[in-house]
C-alpha cells in the first residue's frame, strides 16, 4: 500500500485539480499518521469522505482516474417520454419550425386528439437540441392589448416591402388584418402608390366575409395626403386622398394612428413579422413576380384556415369568424383552455 501511495504522491506535482490533490494528500497523511481521524481533522473532512475514496481506489486498482469526480446521472430514466411521443412532437416541430411547446400541444389536441403536458414537450425539444436560447429584447412601452368585439369593427392595413429584390425590382405586400378575428387579406404589388391602394381596397371589400365599418392605417402617402406639402400654396388644404374618397362612398370610417406609434397598428405589424419568419425565410427566394404572388396567395389561405393562433385560444381566424358571425360554439375545452371545435 505504501508503494502505491508513493506512486500517487509522485503525480501530485503534475495535477492542477485542487480537489484531486486534496484527496491524494488525505490518503498520504492518513498513512503517515497511521490514524484516519487525525488526518481528517487536519484537512477538515469527514471519515466517510476518506473511506469513500479509499474504497474507490481499491476497486479501480489504485489508478489516478479513480479519484476524479464522475457523473451522477442515472443510467436509466423510468419516467422518460416514450419514443412514440418524442416522434409525434419532433414531426410537428419539423413541419412547423416556429411552433413552441404551447402551440405543439394545441396542434396535437386539435388534429390528433392527443393530450401531452406542455413541460413534457419542452423537455423533448431541449433533449433533441432543436430549441435555441434567445435573449428577450427590451420592448417599447405601449398601451394595454385588446381585441374588438365584432368582425369588421376595425381592419388594420399596412404595407411591407419584400426583404430582397427579384431581379432589379422591389415588390411590396399590402396586408389587411381584422382586429377581432385576425382574418387576413394580402396582395403583392410592384409599387405602393395610389393606384395600388385603390385596387387593394376594392378587392378587400369583395373578399372580406363580413362588413367593414372602420379602416385603420398609418400616415404613409399611400393612405393619406395629410403630410403631403405643396410648395406653391401653403394655406390650401391637402387634396382628398383616394382612400378617404372610397371610404366615404362605402360608409367606412378611415382612422389614422398618431405619428410614431406603430404599436397601435400592432395586429398588422405582427403579421408582417410572421410573413418574414414563416413564409419568406422558409422558402428559397422567389425568382419571378408570378411565383411570388402564387406563393403568397397559398400562404394567406393557410394563415386563415389552418394556422392556429394563441391569441384566439388556439383557433384559426376562419373559425373565429364562424363563431362571431354564425355562433358556432366549441364542443369542449381541455384543462388549459384550448378550444376543441366542431368541424
Amino acid at each position: 500500500m505504501q508503494k502505491k501511495l508513493e506512486n500517487l504522491l509522485s503525480k501530485v506535482k503534475f495535477i492542477r485539480d485542487e480537489t484531486l490533490r486534496k484527496k491524494i494528500n488525505l490518503l498520504i497523511e492518513a498513512s503517515r499518521q497511521n490514524n484516519v481521524s487525525i488526518a481528517c481533522q487536519r484537512l477538515g473532512v469527514s471519515r466517510n469522505f476518506y473511506y469513500y475514496w479509499y474504497r474507490r481506489l481499491e476497486e479501480k486498482g489504485w489508478t489516478l482516474e479513480a479519484l476524479r469526480q464522475q457523473s451522477r446521472r442515472p443510467l436509466r430514466s423510468p419516467r422518460l417520454s416514450e419514443p412514440w411521443k418524442v416522434q409525434w412532437v419532433l414531426n410537428i416541430r419539423k413541419e412547423y419550425p416556429n411552433y413552441g411547446p404551447k402551440r405543439i400541444r394545441a396542434h396535437l389536441i386539435r388534429e390528433h386528439g392527443i393530450i401531452f403536458c406542455e413541460g413534457t414537450i419542452a423537455k423533448i425539444l431541449r433533449r433533441a437540441k432543436v430549441v435555441k436560447h434567445q435573449e428577450k429584447k427590451p420592448r417599447k412601452a405601449h398601451l394595454k392589448r385588446y381585441s374588438l368585439g365584432a368582425p369588421g369593427d376595425c381592419v388594420q392595413i399596412d404595407v411591407k416591402y419584400i426583404p430582397y429584390r427579384i431581379g432589379p425590382h422591389q415588390y411590396y405586400l399590402f396586408n389587411a388584418v381584422d382586429d377581432c378575428t385576425r382574418w387576413r387579406f394580402g396582395l403583392v404589388y410592384e409599387n405602393k402608390g395610389v393606384w395600388e391602394t385603390e385596387e387593394f381596397f376594392r378587392k378587400l371589400l369583395k373578399a372580406c366575409p363580413f362588413k367593414i365599418r372602420k379602416i385603420q392605417t398609418d400616415n404613409g402617402v399611400e393612405f393619406t395626403n395629410k403630410f403631403v406639402s405643396d410648395t406653391k400654396c401653403f394655406k390650401k388644404p391637402p387634396k382628398e386622398h383616394i382612400l378617404d374618397k372610397l371610404c366615404r362612398e362605402h360608409g367606412i370610417e378611415h382612422k389614422l394612428i398618431p405619428v410614431g406609434e406603430c404599436e397601435l397598428n400592432g395586429k398588422v405589424e405582427r403579421s408582417h413579422w410572421t410573413d418574414e419568419v414563416e413564409f419568406l425565410n422558409r422558402r428559397k427566394p422567389f425568382r419571378s413576380l408570378r411565383s411570388l404572388r402564387k406563393g403568397y396567395t397559398s400562404w394567406i389561405h393557410f394563415y386563415n384556415t389552418l394556422r392556429i393562433h394563441s391569441s384566439l385560444e388556439y383557433m384559426t381566424p376562419i373559425e373565429m369568424v364562424n363563431f362571431k358571425l354564425f355562433g358556432l360554439k366549441p364542443k369542449g375545452m381541455d384543462h388549459q383552455g384550448i378550444s376543441l371545435w366542431v368541424a
